[in-house]
């Protein structure tokens, strides 16, 4: 009861695009384990009538229809605006939660910090993402380095220091509003430009290992739509061009650097025909719930 009770205050803030099922599953599982926790879905793929029924059955207390293929990083942004609770959640639509997501324990790490990350199992295997960030100012790089894993204690919750986490965490509403997401860049980078902008502001981060979110319960068939526009190449100049970046390495030791072959976006899909309002010419609406700040 403590861990259900502890999230009274978080808002569930999921962006969406194009996967359902996952998406259905994730609300499911949130709902499922956290009864009294405010979820708000934005979703720039298709809508449909069926789909605003089974959110709404599912528990969703918002469900926001975005112009499409608008990116994760405008919709987190439309998203926390329209959060009204101190604390939000930062999960993908094809997350599953169960009892060892421990959402709680984040909830009750911000007494002592601004973002709590957890930990992503795929496959029965725990992914590791967590970093700190090293500003190489003379090679124009970003090295991801390995946190200390000589974890502290807060009210019996392990946890360590961190500037870079998975998408995967609960944090304070009010900073995120000041930091926000980059609009320009659609998905890929999205995240490290989050966490570089709020490094910048000195956003207090920690990576809480007992908290671990599952990563698809189930693999379903690959959407080849989804797939064609999720690898947006431009992303990925525009991240690197606005830090001034020569390269970005992980804590493995690999380098990305800039590539001038992938300048020009690899997509040119428009919006299907059928949809709720039509995703073409659709404006940011609200379907279901509290109107949309700006309405």
């Amino acid at each position: 009861m403590p861990q259900i009770m502890d999230c009274a205050e978080v808002t569930a803030l999921i962006k969406t695009f194009l996967r359902d099922e996952y998406l259905f599953t994730c609300v499911s599982s949130l709902r499922r384990h956290y009864p009294y926790m405010k979820i708000i879905v934005a979703d720039d793929g298709h809508c449909s009538n069926e789909k605003e029924a089974r959110l709404k059955e599912s528990g969703v207390s918002e469900y926001i229809a975005l112009p499409w293929n608008q990116g994760v990083s405008r919709g987190r942004n439309i998203l926390i605006d329209a959060c009204d609770t101190p604390y939000f959640l930062v999960g993908d639509d094809d997350f599953y939660y169960t009892e060892e997501t421990r959402l709680g324990d984040m909830v009750r790490m911000m007494e002592v910090a601004d973002l709590a990350g957890g930990a992503v199992r795929y496959c029965d295997t725990l992914q590791h993402y967590e970093a700190t960030l090293e500003w190489v100012p003379e090679s124009k790089g970003l090295i991801h380095r390995e946190i200390n894993r000589n974890y502290q204690i807060h009210e019996g919750i392990r946890y360590a220091d961190a500037e870079l986490t998975f998408n995967f965490f609960i944090a304070k509403t009010e900073l995120a509003r000041k930091i926000r997401w980059e609009d320009s860049i659609h998905v890929i980078f999205e995240h490290e430009d989050f966490f570089m902008a709020g490094c910048l502001r000195g956003m207090k981060v920690v990576y809480c290992p007992n908290s671990v979110v599952t990563h698809r319960k189930v693999e379903l068939p690959i959407i080849p739509e989804y797939e064609e526009i999720r690898w947006n190449r431009e992303d990925k100049s525009k991240f690197f061009n606005k830090w001034g970046l020569s390269f970005v390495q992980d804590v493995q030791g690999r380098r990305l650097i800039p590539d001038s072959r992938e300048i020009t976006p690899i997509q040119a899909v428009p919006a299907p025909a059928q949809a709720l309002p039509p995703n073409g010419t659709r404006n940011t609406s609200r379907i279901f719930g509290t109107n949309v700040k700006g309405e």
